[in-house]
């Protein structure tokens, strides 16, 4: 048994004695590691402060709200991507000198409450509320400053375009008003007359009973048309009422927010690079001697 012991290999021996002169090694160069890793902690410090740009996050938003009145300008999902297409945006971009905002960096978001449920599109499907944003990493901490410009000429754009169209939908809805208001008006003449006939019929024979159930018909239609042009003439009344103009609820703001150059960040990475670094070099350079 002892004999056998004896003459066994002694990899766990072994593997200690050479884990402890691993360790040893590194110790004796605790020295070199600790200027190396300070050498290379104090470069990406001079470099990062001195030799790299600082990196700005630039960025501009703004929220509106869209007409309240149905139409092609107050649609919330296909305004909301209407104001980031070329169409709008392209169009906006040559009022102003600015090339930073594209369709590309422009983002828009409903804000405002819209599901769908079995009844449909519920909740704000027309005059809904949308924020644009748009934002872009570089240099110049001004670049915010444009952003913003170019998205208050883009809002500007679709201002305008949603003020004319709903001028003219609001000339439409007057003039069926005044239209409305006319019917009424010959309604209440045409049962006013008809009145007039039953009155002066007096008493009525039998021949002259066919011509009064007539009459009578004939005042009924009327009474009921006049009832349903007059709800239809309010129904249109209170939507012109009610009508508010596309409005910007926040105007477009600039945010600059520096990110980079990472300080310590770098360091830290400079720190965990150098000791690999430096282990690697006196490992390397001990396998150099022992060959």
């Amino acid at each position: 048994m002892e004999n056998n012991n004896q003459g066994a290999p002694q990899y766990y021996d072994e593997y200690e004695i050479d884990l402890r002169e691993y360790i040893m090694l590194l110790w004796n160069k605790k020295w070199f590691i600790a200027a190396f890793v300070i050498i290379a902690v104090v470069a990406a410090y001079v470099i990062s402060a001195n030799f790299i740009e600082t990196t700005y996050d630039n960025s501009a938003s703004a929220v509106v709200q869209l007409a309240n009145t149905p139409g092609q300008y107050s649609e919330t999902e296909s305004v909301n991507q209407l104001l980031k297409s070329d169409e709008i945006v392209n169009t906006a971009l040559n009022e102003v000198n600015t090339d930073l905002l594209t369709v590309n960096n422009l983002e828009t978001e409903i804000i405002s409450e819209l599901k769908l449920t079995d009844q449909g599109m519920q909740g704000a499907v027309y005059g809904g509320i949308i924020q644009l944003r748009a934002q872009i990493n570089s240099t110049n901490p001004n670049d915010a400053e444009e952003l913003s410009l170019g998205l208050n000429a883009v809002l500007n754009e679709f201002k305008n375009r949603s003020d004319n169209y709903f001028t003219e939908v609001m000339r439409d809805k007057e003039e069926h008003l005044s239209e409305l208001d006319n019917e009424i008006n010959n309604l209440n003449q045409e049962i006013e007359k008809t009145n007039q006939i039953l009155n002066n019929m007096g008493e009525v024979t039998a021949e002259q009973a066919f011509m009064v159930a007539n009459v009578n018909d004939k005042l009924d239609t009327l009474s009921r048309t006049k009832r349903e042009y007059i709800n239809d003439y309010q129904n249109l009344r209170r939507e012109v009422n009610d009508h508010r103009d596309f409005r910007v609820l926040n105007s477009p703001s600039a945010s600059t927010n520096k990110i980079g150059p990472n300080i310590r960040l770098n360091m830290a990475i400079a720190a965990v690079l150098a000791l690999m670094l430096a282990v690697f070099v006196i490992f390397f350079i001990e396998f150099m001697k022992e060959d």
